[in-house]
């Protein structure tokens, strides 16, 4: 392995220009990263090569270089050749190429904001991703998440010839992606350097090079973000568990209208991950979880698009667990198959598919392991409706199949198929007006060749009672009479002689009186304690509004707050009618509200397609014990000398937080008081805030804050400069040794210091003495020289910080050490002395250990591992006795895997639960013996959930 002892240089020549040759592109750095790195969301990778650190030259892709030799980890150098290249202006750029004999692209370069993001697929070979900014970046290959039947071994491509919508008649095809604030934060930070729009462009690069691979016009993405209904977790950060977005869209029109409004044939939401719960056949099912941080983003974009655009799997990709998976290996097709991603089109015993098959070969959503493209195509071989069927509901990914799946796609009707020379143009502008129940509908007729028209009218919630009116083709409108209250669908399209396709019409919606649900008089009102405080904090409680979970399968909620401000996740919210919607409750419904202080109206409705209920009123009251803030202090107070401050007389204070008026402050402490030097004269405003309840980072707490005056002068005999701080500025001043101490806005409690991932950390170098230079350390790569410097964690774990001084000839070192915890937790752990919260938080691990006199005890966790792994020791915390991993392996087997070492002859049980499922593994060793090697590679069979 000789070649990982230097450096490999990614080179580029500009047409065959040997001139161009040797110009840098990337530097791959072999050497320095011989052990893991974490890239994005990825915690570990399947690849046996390493993520290898590189840097970059972003002018070299600028320039649009015709070829580009791109090397690997292993010592290879791949040349590609450019198809096509974009310059966006500002810097941004596109570059897509493909290897020499490759009848596809397979090389995306993007360049948005200073970032590089792209990848490389080598043909029926590996494949790589890279991220980079100018200054540092990575070069890594993502982990294999899916091992499946195989298919031919061929590029799959689209094959769709025409992609029409209900409403256009143009070849180009427009995707409306809505997607909730978590997720991107997901993207932005986790996956394309804390930029949403490089991970957009990416996608759409992407996409487009899917597309050209067939010849055909690439379709237009837009992005948009979603209702803040559709959030799967709501503004206050709580899971709201119990509510399927896929259900919201079905219960409601404003995704549709949505897609109208923007002229989009399709509609794909993206979300965070979030465990699901919903109805299936009268049984609680936990369907997939959704995951903006699947390694493979790019490609699981394209494949769940293809099922969007009416794709299935091909039914070999299905059998793996059945008797008949021999005939599926051999014939490509499973005799009993059903396709649960699909949305139950095809019932395994009442609707079988036309001709025993759906899906081909090849297609967007097949797959073969080291195949390239890998599901990187939007093929689509369009579904045909029979008779009697149910409407195909497009892509809706969160079946039984699906658990694997890795994004939600929602289909709003839009309608493909294979276009035909000889069909009519359907109409547009469909339009329904109502008298009494006498419904007038009319439209725009846009063809010339149409022998009649076909009117259909189907209520929303009784698809058998569809009324068909068939007209003649110089028809313009029709009156149906007759019409239930409710929710309806009025479609209309054009027919010939030897052409109808129910595809093919335009579509609108409307609602006859009548029908409203009832008003939801089984919402009560539950009072707890707010997760995070302490359960008898007086002065925190949360309010949630719980509907009954028998009565509200088929309702929206609606909850309206009215009232005086209170106070959640430390910030003061306004309550004037915030809307919050939820449906298909299985749970029950909650809207959740925290440290109230007063009287407030919570007004509820329920909601569906025939419109709002009459509101529901509760009323609770929540006056906490008082809360003041008091300060003491003198009035005036001289330059270069200390000043105290005393919050002691505060009333029911808990915590204290100093502000000096000089941009100084004192973190949250349980000390009432405070002692501060001002080097400049003036008027200063020193703010108290008090709080009752623990305030920290992710917490809530209700606090109240108090102001004091204080004037600030020179010394009365002191005619020349002002004193200031002991820094070495006085030629006459003898420098004091440094002494480095660091201040942080973290709680910090017994020695462990408090932060979320993404959440900022203030530090400042509070250390005395001469200071004439210092360096931070943050754990994780990062350094900075400056005094005050703010840090952001993107993955849990413990980091030390370190702060080191010098000053003339002295040295000084002081370090502090974070818990990092997940700010959008998997799961329901909470880290404690004895407790180490895996995989953002989801896997609790515990430990017990025994000798052989008998005694026992609980191990305490070792202030060091990261979001995969933690250690444990017995009796001396710098004697470690335990590691233990948690794993993802789902590219593997399905599993989420336990491995665990240790050097110890101690008896002990460790115990990981899965905080989600409830689901607990044990691991055992008897006293005296030899502690084994723990390699359970089946311990949690969640993937995706």
């Amino acid at each position: 392995m000789g070649w990982l002892k230097s450096l490999v240089t990614l080179t580029a020549g500009l047409g065959f220009s040997t001139g161009a040759a040797g110009q840098s592109l990337l530097t791959l750095d072999l050497e320095s990263h011989s052990g893991p790195a974490r890239i994005g969301m990825a915690a570990t990778t399947s690849s046996t090569v390493q993520p290898v650190a590189v840097s970059v030259d972003l002018e070299l892709v600028r320039s649009g270089p015709m070829h580009l030799d791109l090397p690997t980890p292993e010592g290879r150098i791949l040349t590609a050749e450019r198809t096509t290249f974009r310059d966006r202006g500002n810097g941004d750029a596109t570059w897509v190429g493909r290897f020499p004999g490759a009848a596809y692209d397979s090389v995306v370069l993007t360049i948005v904001d200073g970032r590089l993001s792209g990848k490389f697929n080598e043909p029926l070979g590996a494949h790589y991703e890279i991220r980079a900014t100018e200054v540092s970046g990575v070069l890594y290959q993502p982990e294999d998440q899916h091992l499946e039947c195989t298919v031919r071994d061929k590029p799959a491509v689209v094959s769709l010839q025409g992609v029409r919508s209900t409403r256009h008649t143009d070849d180009g095809l427009k995707v409306l992606v809505l997607y909730t604030p978590t997720a991107a934060r997901l993207w932005s930070r986790r996956h394309y350097g804390g930029s949403k729009s490089a991970f957009i462009q990416l996608v759409n690069d992407h996409i487009s090079l899917v597309f050209r691979n067939s010849n055909l016009q690439p379709p237009e993405l837009v992005f948009k973000a979603a209702p803040s209904w559709l959030n799967t977790v709501d503004a206050d950060g709580e899971h709201q568990i119990d509510s399927s977005p896929y259900h919201r869209l079905l219960g409601s029109g404003e995704v549709d209208l949505l897609r109208r409004a923007h002229n989009a044939d399709i509609v794909h939401l993206m979300h965070a991950p979030q465990v699901l719960r919903e109805f299936a056949g009268g049984e609680a099912e936990l369907f997939g979880t959704i995951s903006t941080s699947h390694q493979r983003f790019l490609e699981m974009f394209a494949h769940e698009l293809g099922h969007n655009l009416g794709g299935t799997h091909q039914p070999g990709v299905n059998c793996w667990d059945r008797a008949d998976a021999v005939a599926c290996a051999d014939q490509g097709r499973c005799p009993r198959w059903q396709t649960y991603a699909y949305a139950h089109s095809w019932d395994e015993n009442a609707r079988p598919s036309p001709d025993g098959v759906i899906g081909t070969y090849g297609t967007a959503v097949s797959y073969s392991r080291w195949q390239e493209p890998i599901f990187s195509t939007a093929r689509v071989e369009p579904v045909r409706l029979y008779r009697g069927q149910e409407d195909v509901k497009l892509g809706v990914s969160d079946q039984r199949e699906n658990e694997r799946a890795f994004q939600y796609t929602i289909g709003v009707r839009a309608a493909q198929s294979i276009e035909d020379d000889n069909a009519p143009l359907p109409p547009s502008h469909v339009a329904a007006s109502l008298t009494g129940t006498t419904l007038r509908v009319s439209w725009v007729d846009n063809s010339d060749d149409e022998t009649g028209f076909v009117v259909r009218v189907q209520p929303f919630r009784n698809p058998d009672a569809q009324i068909t009116r068939l007209l003649a083709e110089n028809e313009r409108e029709v009156l149906i009479r007759g019409l239930s209250p409710g929710r309806h669908i009025v479609g209309v399209r054009s027919i010939s002689d030897n052409y109808d396709d129910p595809f093919k019409e335009d579509q609108t919606w409307f609602t006859i009186p009548g029908a409203e649900p009832p008003r939801p008089t089984d919402a009560t009102l539950e009072i707890a304690a707010v997760p995070g405080v302490a359960a008898n904090n007086p002065w925190c409680r949360l309010v949630k509004v719980v509907f009954d979970e028998n009565s509200t399968s088929d309702y929206s909620k609606e909850v309206q707050i009215y009232g005086p401000p209170f106070y959640f996740g430390g910030l003061e919210r306004s309550p004037s009618v915030g809307h919050r919607p939820f449906s298909r409750s299985f749970q029950g419904v909650r809207a959740s509200f925290g440290c109230l202080d007063g009287t407030y109206t919570f007004r509820v409705y329920n909601h569906d397609l025939t419109g709002r209920s009459e509101p529901h009123d509760l009323r609770v009251t929540h006056r906490p014990p008082p809360l003041t803030s008091v300060i003491e202090a003198q009035p005036e107070a001289i330059i270069g000398t200390a000043v105290s401050f005393d919050g002691g007389n505060s009333v029911n204070a808990e915590k204290y937080f100093w502000f000096f008026g000089d941009g100084r402050i004192r973190n949250w402490s349980t000390d009432p008081s405070a002692a501060y030097t001002y080097y400049s004269p003036g008027e200063y405003e020193v703010k108290l805030m008090v709080a009752a309840g623990d305030c920290g980072v992710g917490v809530s707490c209700r606090y109240v804050e108090s102001t004091w005056k204080l004037v600030v002068k020179r010394p009365d005999s002191d005619e020349g400069d002002e004193p200031g701080p002991p820094d070495g500025d006085d030629p006459d001043h003898v420098d004091e040794a440094p002494t480095a101490a660091i201040s942080s806005s973290a709680v910090c409690t017994e020695g462990l210091c408090h932060a979320r991932t993404n959440v900022p950390v203030m530090f400042e170098d509070a250390s005395s003495g001469t200071v004439q230079s210092r360096d931070w350390e943050f754990g994780e790569g990062r350094t900075s020289q400056d005094r005050e410097v703010e840090h952001i964690w993107s993955e849990p774990g413990f980091y030390t910080v370190t702060l080191r001084v010098k000053g003339g000839e002295s040295e000084s070192l002081a370090s502090v050490t974070f818990l990092v915890e997940a700010s959008d937790p998997a799961g329901a752990c909470k880290a404690d002395t004895h407790t180490r919260c895996l995989q953002d938080s989801r896997y609790a691990v515990q430990i017990y250990w025994a000798n052989e006199e008998g005694r026992h005890s609980r191990a305490r966790v070792v202030r060091a591992g990261t979001n995969d792994s933690g250690m444990f020791y017995f009796f001396d915390r710098e004697n470690w006795e335990v590691l233990i991993k948690v794993l993802d392996g789902c590219a593997f087997n399905g599993h989420v895997w336990v491995y665990g070492a240790s050097t110890t002859d101690q008896g002990y049980s460790i115990r990981v639960e899965d905080t989600v499922t409830g689901t607990l593994r044990e691991y055992d060793n008897e006293p005296g013996r030899a502690a084994p090697t723990i390699t359970d590679a089946t311990a949690f069979p969640v993937c995706n959930r």
